[in-house]
């Protein structure tokens, strides 16, 4: 059906719909399309969704500009995201492994490490799945997102565990609005694959905001075996009892269903970016997963300064997965899992004239089972952290960070140490140092269910890191950032593959010692009508002293655009080009009954820089985006063997109802 006819079903059969927030392609904060202000009744159209009561400091984590990225959806409204991931690889040292087809998990890496060591957040509430340590970046609805934030691991202590690499916060919307809004989001690619989002939300009381939505992506796959279809729905209830103390209640379930074909088989007779005669290797093997969280959450500004924000999460979930695969011998403990956690996290911001400290505590149990392998096996985890800033007149902020962690029967202390130079209001320069620790998932802790070799008692990785970054503004046309790190770890775990025929096989192994050398550089223009960003980053990697190339030695991105209102202002238009490269790197291995990426040695990764034309629109309350994918018709993956797509077009409405 053609997108108008769909979009007005929607809005006539739910009244719950959906708007664009996708995603920026930037690294820093591009301004707005162009526009002249707002005429008088337009801007009391909108004045009733001010946020009278509600506090604006929900959900964000990060206190200060250092040590962190921002991506505003004032911003990224003006580009064609479909979900997180589309924004992520245009962060410095930042690195996605994509597998050409949605619904296919990717992998996030933040300088070399993975979701087991970094934390993946909505609102400051860990989403990680504690038997992989992953999570599926689908799940996170860009409408629901207002900013994203990405904190590096040296600011790590105040946040949930095992986030030794930094986190990916997103930042919800808090609605408050007398009028009911309705927002429809739609988009369109190749291979029927379909993505609809719908929001409903209005105060229904005074000072009580509801707050519905849903999410549908479907597609049939590129090749054999690549069905997808999700669904995603979410609720908030949020009563503000008074301007300094917020009571929300929110619950999402998420479903998803879709094949794991393995990736496209490799010969030398056909080429594995031919759809009509390529195989693949799995031609049966499905699965489906079900969550579901629920979060009660409490907001208060106890004290007098409006930054010193008090929040406390309850949260408690469950999820189960389910593979059905006839081919893959033997089978994994974990093609079948299940696991539920209860959760209580705590955090306190107090900010003085003299000083500024930050108080974290969080206390979790979760039960995961897996069929015959283990069934019900509980962990509880713990911890406190606690973070002190002195500011130096004039010039420096040190801060001096302390962490208590115990996980089973492990207990171990962490620190950091920060120091942040401002010789003015446009420069500034970090340094930093910290030691983390990393706890074992389920899945690793019981890894030997699997026919390996049983773990050594310690699973526990130790990070070491030292960093600096810097960041110049000039004047407000020019961003330039540079960061730089070296990571030292201590009992890495590592999951390798291991060529056996048919199928690799994942092995885990523990390395006495691996390094990260990593280094970007981020750059920001915008001059007039026209606007630009560019970011690169160099890693190096040693396991055990000899270096590995499982990520791209230099990687990056650029991105150029126009933007103008045309048509007595009712026109509004962004266009431009965007790239991505990387160099030829060993890269990952998925292995689909893990969910999981391996190092990879059997096949090379070769160098790839993919460019798409991109344009975004505005009319009245509409957005709407077209886009021409990989214009030059590169061939080229991102995982052995899983091909990226060449030439495509995709297409993006969003419509905003008020009343």
């Amino acid at each position: 059906m053609s997108p108008p006819f769909h979009l007005r079903r929607l809005r006539s059969g739910l009244l719950l719909v959906s708007a664009l927030l996708t995603g920026s392609q930037a690294i820093a904060q591009i301004p707005d399309a162009p526009s002249t202000q707002r005429s008088a009744p337009d801007s009391a159209r909108h004045a009733d969704t001010l946020r009278t009561n509600a506090i604006p400091a929900y959900g964000r984590l990060a206190t200060d500009e250092t040590g962190s990225v921002r991506l505003e959806s004032a911003s990224f409204i003006w580009s064609d995201a479909r979900y997180l991931g589309d924004l992520l690889p245009h962060l410095p040292s930042t690195y996605l492994h994509e597998l050409g087809e949605p619904g296919l998990p990717p992998q996030l890496s933040f300088s070399g490490i993975d979701l087991r060591g970094s934390a993946a957040m909505l609102d400051g509430v860990p989403l990680n799945d504690p038997v992989t340590g992953t999570f599926d970046l689908y799940a996170i609805p860009l409408e629901y997102v207002e900013t994203v934030e990405r904190i590096s691991g040296t600011r790590g202590h105040l946040l949930p565990r095992n986030s030794v690499g930094g986190a990916l916060n997103a930042v919800s919307h808090q609605y408050n609005t007398i009028r009911p809004v309705t927002k429809i989001r739609f988009v369109q690619g190749p291979f029927e694959h379909l993505l609809t989002d719908g929001l409903f939300t209005q105060d229904v009381a005074r000072h009580l905001n509801l707050s519905v939505g849903f999410q549908r992506q479907a597609g049939d796959g590129r090749f054999t075996n690549a069905k997808y279809d999700a669904w995603l729905v979410r609720t908030r209830l949020r009563y503000d009892v008074t301007n300094r103390f917020n009571i929300i209640g929110s619950y999402i379930f998420a479903d998803s269903r879709n094949g794991l074909n393995g990736g496209v088989f490799v010969d030398s007779t056909r080429s594995v970016f031919e759809e009509a005669s390529t195989t693949v290797v799995n031609e049966s093997a499905h699965q489906r997963t079900m969550r579901s969280d629920y979060v009660l959450t409490l907001v208060a500004r106890i004290f007098a300064d409006s930054s010193s924000v008090t929040t406390l999460d309850v949260v408690s979930s469950q999820s189960e997965r389910d593979l059905n695969d006839r081919i893959t011998t033997p089978a994994s403990p974990f093609d079948d899992y299940s696991w539920n956690s209860f959760r209580i996290q705590g955090r306190q911001q107090l900010v003085t004239r003299s000083f500024r400290a930050g108080l974290f505590a969080q206390y979790e149990r979760t039960s995961a089972s897996a069929g015959t392998f283990f069934t019900d096996a509980s962990k509880a985890y713990w911890s406190v952290a606690t973070s002190l800033e002195i500011p130096v007149p004039f010039v420096f902020l040190p801060r001096i960070t302390a962490e208590l962690q115990h996980d089973w029967n492990q207990t171990v202390i962490d620190h950091g140490f920060d120091l942040v130079f401002r010789p003015t209001d446009r420069a500034s320069l970090a340094a930093g140092i910290s030691r983390r620790s990393r706890f074992p998932t389920f899945l690793e802790h019981f890894w030997h269910t699997r026919g390996g070799p049983v773990p050594s008692s310690d699973l526990v990785e130790r990070h070491q890191v030292l960093s600096v970054e810097g960041a110049l503004h000039l004047a407000d046309w020019s961003t330039i950032a540079l960061s730089a790190s070296y990571r030292a770890v201590e009992n890495a775990q590592m999951i390798s593959a291991v060529p056996n025929q048919r199928f690799a096989i994942p092995l885990l192994r523990t390395l006495p010692e691996l390094t990260l050398l990593d280094a970007s550089v981020a750059v920001h223009l915008h001059l007039g009508r026209w606007a630009g960003t560019a970011s690169a980053t160099v890693l190096n990697m040693k396991a055990d002293g000899a270096p590995d190339k499982l990520y791209p030695g230099l990687a990056g991105s650029c991105e150029v655009f126009y933007q103008d209102a045309f048509f007595k202002d009712h026109l509004h238009a962004r266009v431009g080009l965007r790239g991505r490269f990387a160099g030829s790197h060993t890269g990952m291995q998925f292995f689909p009954s893990l969910l999981l990426f391996g190092a990879n040695a059997d096949t090379r990764v070769p160098s790839f820089s993919p460019v798409d034309l991109f344009g975004a629109f505005r009319v009245g309350d509409v957005h709407f985006s077209l886009t021409a994918e990989n214009i030059l018709n590169e061939e080229y993956f991102l995982v052995p063997t899983y091909p990226m797509l060449g030439r495509s077009f995709r297409l993006g409405i969003n419509w905003k109802f008020l009343d």
